[in-house]
């Protein structure tokens, strides 16, 4: 892959960030008649005149933490990162931090977001984000020589340890997505909990080794108690109206799970049963063989416009590398390819009449999908050489 340096981009939710559609959106949740109509309009600008609307409201181009995090792990895959300006890369990672003390480095969303959970604000950090910026210092430690990505990885320990209770057993454990009263339990987020205690048992010497691997565990048993009979999980932890299943929050847990099992060197056929479970019902339940790409839900809340987005498919290609399916993995590609790009440029969605939406939304499944594909590209470089 070309080197390519990240500049700041437009994002599908920059209309919504803004403080008057972030009332709109709690009035939304609250079921206000007059809310949901507006919200309407807003969804309508975004489909049409996405550019026209920026402009008119002095919307700017900007960066995430997210982003930047995926966009180190994708240099540091392509060794676009070397001694001499791995300082580059750790300061364009702090600069997106929602907490930086001398003991505590964590990232959030990057906006004010408003969602069915409650307004977290743009300071707040997620553990739903921390994992990836923690994965790119720890990219960043393999290669430079000094100790400044070290320390920040061991930072985030802080924030992880802050996170809220919200159940747990002499063998369970559940936390929330953000150290703040939630009123939902979050399914994936606690699989990027368990994450997050694995990668310290394995990188920071100066953890409680005992809580990391304790905690892990305890996340690990209560995601697999929430997994379905069919093999899928919900988004919340419960039965409520607005629960949902989609594909990409279905790759994140079945991705992590993966990831923990390695890093606690864990053999247990519960885990890989878990695993082989959920692996079958995304692929069976989601992917479309005529098309060659992912659908977004398998159980829909709120409708939108959009039939197909980047997200997804970047998401689920690195759940089937992670599985040896290479091969479904090429096809997926391709049909990516076709789909979602035009004239050098990557669309992030694709909506209900065909037409590509979200020119260059790098947040939004742009980077996540160049950072799988550079994977399958490495892989099969490698697998061509044997």
């Amino acid at each position: 892959m070309k080197k390519f340096n990240l500049s700041p981009y437009y994002d599908p939710y920059d209309l919504w960030a803004i403080p008057f559609s972030q009332n709109v959106r709690q009035g939304f949740y609250q079921g206000n008649t007059s809310s949901k109509l507006i919200a309407a309009g807003i969804a309508i600008t975004e489909l049409l005149c996405p550019s026209l609307a920026r402009n008119a409201m002095g919307i700017k181009k900007s960066l995430h933490p997210i982003t930047v995090a995926q966009y180190i792990l994708l240099s540091a895959q392509n060794r676009w990162i070397s001694n001499e300006n791995s300082k580059d890369y750790v300061n364009l990672l702090r600069q997106q931090s929602a907490i930086d003390e001398v003991d505590c480095l964590a990232f959030g969303l990057g906006f004010v977001w408003v969602s069915k959970n409650g307004t977290y604000s743009k300071n707040l950090p997620f553990i739903t984000h921390t994992p990836y910026a923690m994965e790119a210092l720890l990219s960043i430690m393999a290669i430079e020589s000094g100790d400044s990505a070290e320390q920040l990885f061991k930072n985030t320990w802080r924030f992880i340890e802050s996170l809220i209770v919200m159940e747990e057993s002499h063998d369970i454990l559940a936390l929330s997505y953000a150290p703040v009263e939630e009123p939902r339990i979050v399914i994936n987020a606690n699989s990027y909990a368990a994450l997050s205690y694995s990668l310290h048992l394995v990188n920071n010497p100066d953890c409680d080794k005992n809580v990391a691997f304790e905690k892990s565990v305890k996340i690990v048993n209560w995601i697999l108690s929430q997994q379905q009979d069919d093999g899928s999980w919900l988004y919340y932890a419960d039965q409520e109206p607005g629960n949902f299943i989609d594909c990409f929050h279905s790759c994140f847990i079945v991705k992590n799970l993966l990831k923990i099992k390695e890093n606690l060197s864990l053999n247990d056929a519960k885990i890989d049963n878990a695993i082989e479970k959920g692996t079958k019902y995304i692929i069976e339940n989601f992917y479309d063989p005529t098309s060659g790409l992912v659908s977004r839900f398998s159980v829909r809340d709120i409708k939108d416009p959009y039939k197909y987005i980047l997200y997804d498919q970047a998401e689920f290609i690195g759940i089937l590398l992670d599985t040896g399916n290479i091969d479904l993995a090429s096809k997926v590609i391709e049909g990516s390819e076709i789909q979602f790009k035009k004239n050098n440029s990557y669309y992030a969605q694709i909506d209900i009449l065909g037409r590509k939406v979200g020119k260059d939304y790098m947040r939004w499944g742009i980077i996540p999908y160049l950072f799988q594909k550079s994977r399958f590209d490495f892989m099969r470089a490698s697998s061509c050489a044997e």
